[in-house]
């Protein structure tokens, strides 16, 4: 299930449980209605018949992301349906936002990567039809370096460079190993921040629903889309946690290791003193605001940087064509 139709369905679940359905009747909404009567229908017989949580129902369906089951399943362990739920449709919300304001900038590249093809097209029909009929000495520098970009410029190469450029775009379209190691390293400190803030909202509000740290913790990480980065942390907070069964101060020193160092002692001591759930939601605001600005200013330095390589090189291009079309007519009049 992509993320736009798992907000529109978290939505439909906070709205089910504010009204005060059963899960019962949720199902039977879900099999009457169009988008997800799919759903319905396969959880229709754990639910109704078999009396599964809805939680499990959804696991056992394998339509969902892996961490959204837990997340429903601690919303019905602690009965707060809404506010859990809340968050997760506002960190969903957050993460489609980014993606759709950083659309626009994809298929400019591609656009641009469509001109580069047609401006190279255009620099060999002038040369083969046009310069080797009008220039007569073929001895000079500029008809050397002609030829040398005609050379570089051959059907050949920017096929596959053109190819290579529009197999990145694609791949940044959709989630997958590339796309990871781009947010990761690419996007830096900022993307990771904006991770960990709404990382931090999820976990706090699932500890203020009286989940334990380390339950909590692994449903949090678990939320991470990035698939690089949330097993980064998985491994290493599973092994400082022993598979997220224990939690003292010397763990939780460990696992906030990774956070924003700014923020570091903070939570440390809210630990310590009982308010780690009121600290999480509270650093959480902060560091999203911080951080979400900063993440979209870098993807548009990113994005604007090839953007304008590639119009650097389609500029050369109608140049040089430019050029040994007038520079040959002026060796003729001369």
């Amino acid at each position: 299930m992509n993320r736009g139709h798992l907000i529109n369905f978290v939505d439909f679940l906070i709205n089910s449980y504010e009204s005060g359905l059963t899960n019962v009747n949720i199902v039977k909404s879900l099999v009457e209605s169009i988008s997800y009567r799919k759903v319905g229908k396969m959880i229709e017989d754990d639910v109704i018949n078999k009396k599964f949580p809805l939680s499990l129902a959804i696991k056992n369906t394998g339509l969902f992301p892996v961490y959204f089951p837990y997340v429903l399943e601690a919303a019905e362990k602690s009965g707060q349906f809404v506010e859990i739920l809340t968050v997760l449709k506002r960190i969903l919300e957050n993460q489609e936002k980014i993606d759709n304001e950083t659309k626009g900038y994809k298929f400019y590249f591609l656009f641009l990567c469509l001109l580069l093809v047609i401006g190279v097209l255009i620099f060999h029909f002038i040369f083969n039809k046009v310069v080797l009929q009008v220039v007569e000495d073929k001895s000079g520098q500029f008809w050397k370096f002609l030829e040398l970009v005609h050379g570089i410029l051959s059907p050949i190469n920017v096929a596959v460079l053109v190819s290579v450029l529009l197999i990145l775009a694609i791949l940044l379209m959709f989630r997958n190993p590339f796309l990871d190691i781009v947010e990761y390293y690419v996007f830096g400190k900022p993307y990771r921040e904006v991770v960990f803030s709404q990382l931090m909202s999820i976990w706090g509000n699932l500890l203020s629903a009286g989940i334990s740290i380390p339950v909590s913790l692994y449903i949090a990480v678990s939320t991470i889309e990035n698939n690089y980065f949330r097993n980064f942390l998985l491994s290493n907070f599973r092994n400082f946690t022993n598979n997220f069964t224990q939690v003292d101060n010397s763990i939780i020193k460990k696992i906030y290791s990774f956070w924003p160092k700014e923020y570091q002692l903070i939570l440390e001591n809210s630990f310590k003193t009982g308010v780690m759930d009121r600290e999480l939601l509270k650093v959480s605001d902060k560091l999203f605001e911080k951080s979400s600005k900063d993440l979209k200013r870098r993807i548009m330095i990113v994005i604007v940087s090839v953007v304008v390589l590639e119009m650097l090189l389609l500029g050369g291009i109608i140049v040089i064509t430019s050029l040994s079309i007038y520079l040959p007519l002026m060796e003729g009049i001369n």
